[in-house]
């Protein structure tokens, strides 16, 4: 616990957790912390979405510096990596057209943030998707096509600025797909399209040098969500997956819904 503690606490030479983040936080919510990103990060490499849900609102109840953007830079990681790994599985026309829908709907949260309150974004979000999964939640699907990608692919851009939680959206509408398809293409629009949304906070002030420090720290955990997800995945069926989403988005939405009362 001594090595631990100096560690994250920097110790005499300062190259410690807390020098790197400026962020002082006693040894047990930093192993908590830590805690929080592999389980959220070996959650979406298994299932393909869910990182920015499970991380997002537990790191900011131990300290508001820790999310969004510093998760929202760690997810880009996490999706590269995955994206690599079932890259055969990229269904490519998905991907065009969500994240030409992305780029727009980026710009437009953006201009939200700058004209409506974050607590009152959150609550349209998390409304729209759990009417979306209200609606899936029986026996109907959305048929795929250009407009309904286009349209999932806007809302997951607004959502992933304005929340960090872009991963709703677009998982809906691959409900019923290849576990393994659905995996890789939501791997690889979150790739561009948090890209885009990085750039998008940096031109409009939205991203600080203590959110890419912060990221990098944690950056590490990922390297064990990838062998933990590689086991997981074989155990998921592609219609349990489909539950699997529903019940994700509907505690995306609730946490979104939710997220002004914390």
């Amino acid at each position: 616990m001594g090595k631990l503690g100096g560690l994250l606490r920097g110790g005499g030479e300062g190259v410690g957790v807390e020098a790197i983040t400026g962020i002082a936080l006693p040894i047990s919510l930093w192993a908590l912390a830590f805690g929080v990103v592999l389980l959220a990060a070996s959650l979406q490499a298994t299932v393909g979405f869910g990182f920015a849900l499970v991380s997002v609102p537990l790191l900011s109840m131990l300290d508001p510096r820790l999310a969004p953007v510093p998760q929202l830079l760690l997810d880009l990681l996490l999706s590269a990596a995955v994206c690599f790994r079932e890259r055969s599985d990229v269904d490519l026309r998905g991907v065009t057209w969500v994240v030409f829908g992305r780029i727009p709907g980026s710009l437009l949260g953006l201009l939200c943030l700058k004209l409506f309150s974050q607590e009152k974004m959150s609550v349209a979000i998390g409304l729209c998707v759990l009417g979306a999964v209200l609606i899936l939640s029986g026996k109907r699907r959305l048929k795929r096509s250009l407009r309904v990608d286009l349209f999932a692919g806007t809302l997951s851009g607004l959502s992933a600025v304005v929340a960090s939680i872009g991963g709703p959206p677009l998982a809906l509408i691959f409900v019923g797909e290849r576990a393994a398809r659905l995996r890789a293409t939501l791997a690889a629009i979150y790739c561009i399209g948090i890209v885009v949304a990085i750039v998008v906070r940096a031109a409009g002030g939205e991203l600080l040098s203590s959110d890419v420090s912060i990221a990098l720290v944690f950056s590490p955990v990922l390297l064990l969500a990838m062998p933990i997800s590689a086991a997981l995945k074989t155990k998921i069926s592609d219609k349990a997956l489909g539950k699997v989403i529903l019940l994700i988005a509907a505690g995306a939405g609730l946490t979104l819904l939710l997220r002004p009362l914390w």
